[in-house]
């Protein structure tokens, strides 16, 4: 039972992990200004944005989101590695870097708060859990079971419900970075409830299922 846990927990933070990194690949994830003439926007710029991988904003001394963006996907393929091994070398490679992504996060946000969005604080909040679980995790502590099953389900609810409808219903909406990003959230909310309604669903009784029939084997 204890090595199912923790099998469920790297899952889930593997979730936590392709959730931030999905959103990071999003078109809106980093704001950029560009000076216009008064009569042109009476904000006196024009936004533009972008991906965290786009190399503009690394051009214009917004570095962090192409750094994050490497590190997460160095993350990811931890995270697979961690599902077929043991090692604590590995979970702590991978909380240290989800720790060093939450510390670039707020580097750019202090620096650059105009470009940091409301898909970058979702992402760093992502990237914080993932660091917390993975700490509990080294520790072997039961804590994480709560943890990363309820990350889990947040997770791979957030990813399918949001990418499901924004690539198929997509809002027409000519707006700034984090108001379509908040749009985009309260766009067809019905459907997105029900999807993250049965995906919290299966996903809490999956490790239940299993233990039974563990158990049962057991018996017979």
């Amino acid at each position: 039972m204890t090595e199912l846990i923790k099998k469920y927990g790297r899952i889930a933070v593997l979730f936590l992990i392709l959730a931030s990194l999905m959103l990071e690949i999003m078109p809106f994830a980093v704001e950029l200004h560009f000076g216009v003439p008064p009569e042109e926007s009476e904000l006196g710029y024009h936004a533009a944005t972008y991906p965290y991988f786009a190399l503009t904003p690394y051009g214009y001394a917004v570095f962090c989101p192409l750094i994050i963006f490497i590190l997460t996907c160095a993350c990811v393929l931890l995270a697979v590695i961690s599902l077929f091994t043991d090692s604590r070398a590995v979970i702590t490679a991978e909380a240290v870097i989800c720790a060093v992504c939450v510390a670039l996060a707020a580097i750019w946000a202090l620096y650059a708060l105009y470009s940091f969005t409301v898909a970058a604080a979702v992402i760093t909040t992502l990237h914080a859990i993932a660091a917390v679980a993975l700490f509990i995790a080294r520790g072997n502590s039961k804590i994480t079971t709560v943890a990363v099953i309820s990350a889990l389900a947040a997770a791979a609810a957030f990813v399918l419900s949001y990418l499901l409808c924004s690539a198929y219903f997509a809002i027409k909406l000519s707006a700034d970075a984090n108001t379509y990003f908040i749009e985009n959230i309260k766009h067809m909310w019905p459907l997105k409830s029900a999807i993250s309604l049965a995906v919290a669903a299966v996903v809490g009784v999956i490790p239940y299922g299993i233990a039974k029939t563990l158990s049962k084997n057991k018996k017979d």
